[in-house]
């Protein structure tokens, strides 16, 4: 993603962007706050380079968020890909295991 694309994503000139880099300037919290809304990452990490650098969904309640259709609508696909590509399953739940690590985290803590 370009500074420009940024730019844009967080509705700030690009300058703004170059300056933060270069650390000329530091962005304000309310704009931290945006960019980890926009990026998903922590607001800690960001600013103070502390902590992890993705939020945690580790008792947020994610699923609060998304509705049960939802995830009625995604087991339904995962059934579709399974027929139409034995062993998909497998392979998707590796891929999501790597891309949220924090979910191996959770199902060996709900497991003890």
């Amino acid at each position: 993603m370009s500074p420009k694309d940024v730019a844009e994503r967080l509705q700030v000139n690009k300058s703004q962007i170059t300056r933060w880099r270069n650390e000329d300037l530091m962005p304000r919290d309310g704009t931290v706050n945006k960019i980890c809304e926009q990026f998903g990452c922590s607001f800690n990490w960001l600013k103070y380079g502390e902590g992890e650098m993705f939020q945690s969904t580790e008792g947020e309640g994610i699923s609060s968020e998304i509705d049960p259709e939802t995830f009625g609508d995604i087991q339904k696909w995962l059934n579709d890909q399974e027929k139409e590509k034995p062993g998909f399953n497998n392979w998707f739940k590796i891929e999501f295991r790597n891309r949220f690590p924090e979910f191996d985290k959770w199902e060996k803590k709900k497991e003890e």
